[in-house]
């Protein structure tokens, strides 16, 4: 297999286990938020999704930018409220 199809691979699989990584860190640090209803998941997921567009669209600027990797990311925050709502 081409080198350059591993990275590729390798940097979606990245891009989606950063968001699924960022969506469950946001929602557990929202546990310690006094008045913060623990249970709103949809903030972290917005805020994770936030970060991580924020991320594409500079590497945009860059040369950079990628629909595939907003995929990814949105894939990632996904999966982690498919699993938490299970």
């Amino acid at each position: 297999m081409d080198s350059n199809i591993k990275k590729i691979g390798l940097d979606k699989i990245t891009h989606f286990a950063i968001s699924f990584m960022l969506v469950a860190i946001i929602h557990k640090l929202m546990l310690f938020v006094p008045d913060f209803e623990a249970e709103n998941i949809y903030f972290s997921a917005i805020t994770a999704l936030a970060i991580g567009f924020t991320k594409e669209f500079y590497d945009g600027w860059n040369g950079r930018f990628s629909v595939k990797d907003l995929f990814a990311d949105f894939l990632g925050v996904v999966f982690y409220i498919l699993l938490y709502l299970i």
